[in-house]
């Protein structure tokens, strides 16, 4: 316990720093290429190991598992030193702060002992496979292999712990000390130490025997038996063979074993600082890259393998899936338990809904919640919310109609979503730990720790580790050929359970989703227990009853919630798919698909005080405002622009009607334009119409009486009206380039994918996501108060024009505002910018120069279009607020109020022929 309480002593330095190479400029440029150079030798190689023994089928041996393995370490062992280097070879010696360097050191000494004790397990396999070649595959199963190499990180894990925690229980004095070596080793920290250091010498012996001279010990024990048995071997070929691999695994042997010995077992007093620097360049480097060398690329069974890997990938040309749906067998086939369980989600799923969109409006209309902590919350409310409504409506959906049929790119999706949040979360949990960390810890320098700045990397890194681990496993599973059986035993399409229904071999896909999940679990679940480590050695140094109750009450809530969503997530994603039972898989799901999201608000956040303060608050606040009408002062005060400028808009608004109403009747009247392209042209043409009809007459009624009065109620109509035709237009524009990608990409089965079901869906979520869109900006906005000054700088009642009228504290309704926007603005970008580089991709495999102009030129309408609209409401939208020009804004709304809607009928479907053939046919008819 004395140990632990002196962790990370307080009297020591905050940070350390380490001793640059060289001065000359010429020889750190040299030295940074060098490094880099052989840096990414040593990713590629030992990433390639990994992929080949993985990929090949004749590789999964047990020889080659402990060489995958290897490989694997010796990526992560040099990613933990190589990065952090690079950085300071040109003398910049960026700091590094006393907990980051405990945690390199314990990393580094982990990586490089379980280095050591595979070397020793691979030793024993070539005893087994050359002493005793008829019991190898009884002795060496792959459950003994398993606990083998299980057994050497967990040992390393064991002792490399402790050896850090010992080293950082001695005082560093001074406030920044340097570091005579490019990494946090041991012999050079323990250098820093103003203290009495034998002791701990005398431990790092120990640790270094067990780690260093039991292994080789073992090794020479099995190389000894090994060389009695080969030269009991008469076949000259049989002994060339036995020697060469051997040769090759001592070689290494001797590299790792002399570098480590010479640099952890010499007597402090013969030790040179310089030398165990230059020692320490060979096994960073040099080991890591020589192994993918010297123990497969020299072997004709990894050659081999490798070139038929490289080879099957670049002829294996599309995925051989004759699946287009799956079916949900959903939660029970009971009807009994059908409609209870029904019930019951529904009302988790609506406490869920209620709880996490309830504290995230609350954080963002309470100043007082404006902190890192409640950021965070904020951030894990919205991953809730979002990761419950990708699974519980279809869970729901199951229970009442039975099995449920979802289409192949509706179940990605799913996967995809979910995926991609359930990541998020995963990390956020480990950011929110830290978070606690710095807030108990380090109560001081807390809001110099986490500035805006940190909090902002940190969120943006959970999302986009969440973004990248979703796009592995999807790839990964939907990569496989699904060939006859499309039952999915779950109520949702999860990664295992889709991966089981696969006919093609999914041994590869295994290990990627098992060595993936396991990365980031590990990871997320290492900073929380580092930081828990460090809050509960703080805690045990209070002296007041009521701090150590408070820190341990709010580490209890988060505790809980990280136990049951890292349980529920390593029992279903890092066991093996042949031990799955899909039932249970299904009962442990609903804990963290529904239960978790439901639980996070309350055993985060509402027992808190501040929260259920700002509840109140908020739940008694009334709107103060005093304005009963605005005075728009239009688009300029310039008497000689006006009435060209009237002429001008009446022009394009005439047009603009006559245009898009004329699209509308004529989609209506010709039977042969009743297609899903043209009943989306035909809906964005009367959404252009609306939209330009609520602004454009208020403009010329502007330029013909000067500034214009309107009244609180109609500038607020104003507002929601417009907000929801142009947010349906966004919408609509992702709607049609996903029917374009149908149309260019899939031809033979589009009527089968754009069905006038799928097409009224999009056409309905439009609508839908434009009116809740509206009436959040709308409530967000004329919930502020307006005090006296009522003058909105534009032409009509615009988000951001009325929003800097207002008297109260407008930073909430800018968040809203930007998040918003740019959550529709993101969404919609998204999915055209997948469906064009899928429509991109198929343009350059057509042979037909006619085909290429074709899909090109519709192309190029519909970009056009997209360019100019999302180029301006992000222009106007979201920058903040401070950087807006009004000026510039009423300029930039000219386009998307008048313009855009002028252009679509003329970029979009004027220029197509069906639809001059379809107005020439009905003008003759009218004739």
């Amino acid at each position: 316990m004395l140990a632990w309480k002196s962790v990370l002593n307080q009297s020591g330095p905050t940070e350390f720093v380490f001793r640059v190479f060289t001065t000359v400029p010429e020889l750190q440029t040299l030295l940074f290429l060098l490094s880099l150079l052989l840096y990414l030798l040593i990713l590629c190689g030992n990433t390639a190991i990994v992929w080949v023994v993985s990929a090949h089928r004749s590789l999964r041996t047990p020889m080659y598992f402990f060489l995958c393995n290897l490989s694997f370490l010796e990526i992560c062992y040099t990613s933990v030193v190589v990065p952090l280097m690079l950085s300071n070879v040109f003398g910049a010696q960026r700091p590094i702060p006393l907990a980051g360097c405990a945690a390199q050191m314990f990393f580094f000494v982990t990586l490089g002992s379980t280095d050591c004790f595979l070397l020793a397990v691979m030793a024993y396999d070539r005893y087994v496979a050359i002493c005793h070649p008829l019991h190898y595959t009884l002795i060496m199963t792959r459950r003994v292999c398993v606990r083998m190499v299980a057994g050497s990180v967990g040992l390393a894990v064991f002792l490399s712990l402790q050896l850090t925690a010992l080293i950082f229980t001695l005082p560093f004095c001074g406030r920044r000390r340097e570091i005579n070596h490019f990494l946090c080793d041991v012999p050079p920290v323990l250098r820093l130490a103003c203290a009495d250091i034998r002791v701990h010498q005398a431990v790092l012996y120990v640790v270094g025997i067990l780690v260093l001279m039991v292994p080789f010990l073992l090794i020479c024990v099995s190389y000894v038996s090994i060389t009695a048995a080969i030269l009991r071997i008469h076949s000259a070929e049989g002994r060339q063979r036995a020697f060469s691999t051997c040769s090759s695994h001592l070689t290494m042997v001797l590299l790792q074993y002399g570098c480590c010995s010479l640099v952890y077992l010499r007597p402090r007093s013969s030790t040179s600082e310089d030398e165990d620097r230059h020692i320490a360049l060979v096994y960073t480097f040099v080991t890591p890259l020589l192994n993918p060398l010297i123990y497969t690329l020299r072997n004709k069974d990894v050659k081999g393998a490798l070139r038929s890997a490289v080879l099957r990938k670049i002829t294996l040309m599309g995925n051989r899936t004759e699946v287009t749906e799956f079916i949900l067998l959903g939660l029970t086939d009971d009807p009994d338990l059908q409609v209870p369980l029904f019930v019951t989600f529904l009302l988790i799923y609506a406490i869920t809904v209620a709880g996490n969109l309830g504290m995230v409006l609350l954080i963002l209309l309470d100043s007082r919640l404006h902190t890192p902590m409640y950021f965070f919350l904020w951030n894990l409310s919205l991953v809730d919310f979002c990761s419950s409504s990708a699974v519980t409506p279809t869970i729901m959906a199951g229970l009442l109609v039975g099995d449920q049929v979802i289409s192949h790119h509706a179940c990605a999706t799913q996967m995809f979503l979910f995926a991609m949040l359930i990541g998020t979360e995963n990390y956020l949990l480990a950011s929110m730990a830290y978070d606690r960390y710095a807030a108990v810890c380090k109560p001081l320098h807390y809001t110099t720790i986490m500035t805006t700045r940190v909090c902002a990397c940190l969120i943006t890194g959970c999302y986009v580790l969440g973004l990248l681990n979703a796009s592995i496993h999807v790839g990964n599973t939907f990569s496989l050929s699904f060939c006859q059986s499309s039952v999915v035993h779950h109520f949702f399409c999860d990664i295992p359970a889709v991966m089981v229904v696969s006919c093609s071999d999914r041994h590869v896909s295994d290990l990627v989703l098992v060595y993936s999940v396991s990365f980031h679990i590990f990871f997320a679940l290492l900073v929380i227990w580092v930081s828990y480590i460090f809050i509960f050695v703080t805690v045990l140094k209070m002296r007041s009853s009521a701090g150590p109750q408070k820190a341990l009450s709010t580490c209890a809530s988060h505790l809980t919630a990280v136990s049951i969503f890292y349980g529920t997530a390593i029992f279903m994603y890092l066991q093996p798919s042949s031990s799955h039972s899909m039932d249970t898989d299904k009962i442990t799901s609903v804990f963290y698909t529904i239960l978790i999201p439901m639980l996070n608000p309350a055993v985060y956040s509402l027992r808190n005080k501040e929260v259920k303060r700002g509840f109140f608050k908020r739940s008694l606040m009334g709107n103060r405002t005093e304005v009963t009408e605005f005075i728009l002062l239009g688009l300029t005060n310039d008497p000689d622009l006006r009435v060209p400028l009237f002429v001008t808009f009446l022009l394009i608004y005439a047009v603009t009607v006559a245009g898009n109403l004329g699209m509308v009747l004529l989609i209506l009247l010709d039977s042969r334009l009743h297609t899903p392209m043209y009943f989306f042209l035909g809906n964005l043409s009367l959404v252009d119409l609306c939209y330009s009809s609520t602004v454009t007459p208020t403009v010329m009624a502007g330029l013909l009486g000067g500034d214009q009065v309107i009244s609180y109620n109609a500038c607020a109509a104003q507002m929601f009206f417009f907000g929801s035709f142009s947010t349906v237009e966004s919408y609509l524009l992702a709607s049609m380039a996903y029917d374009r990608y149908a149309a260019v990409c899939k031809p033979l089965h589009y009527t089968a994918t754009m069905t006038p079901r799928v097409c009224a869906c999009l056409i309905t979520g439009s609508y839908i996501c434009g009116f809740l869109n509206a009436s959040i900006h709308t409530g967000d906005t004329f919930s502020l108060s307006f005090c006296g000054f009522n003058i909105v700088h534009h032409f009509f009642c615009d988000i951001p024009a009325v929003m800097v009228l207002s008297c109260s504290d407008r930073h909430v309704g800018e968040l809203v505002l930007v998040y918003v926007v740019g959550f529709n603005i993101f969404f919609a970008l998204l999915a055209i910018l997948i469906s064009y580089t899928h429509i991109f991709l198929t343009i350059l495999k057509l042979r037909s120069s006619s085909g290429h102009g074709k899909a090109l030129s519709t192309c190029a309408s519909h970009l056009t279009a997209v360019s100019i609209f999302y180029g301006t409401v992000i222009f106007v939208y979201l920058q903040p607020s401070s950087h807006h020009s009004m000026d510039t804004d009423k300029v930039s709304s000219v386009f998307y109020t008048m313009v855009v809607p002028m252009l679509n009928p003329l970029v979009y479907s004027l220029k197509n022929r069906e639809v001059r053939s379809a107005f020439t046919k009905i003008m003759l008819e009218a004739k």
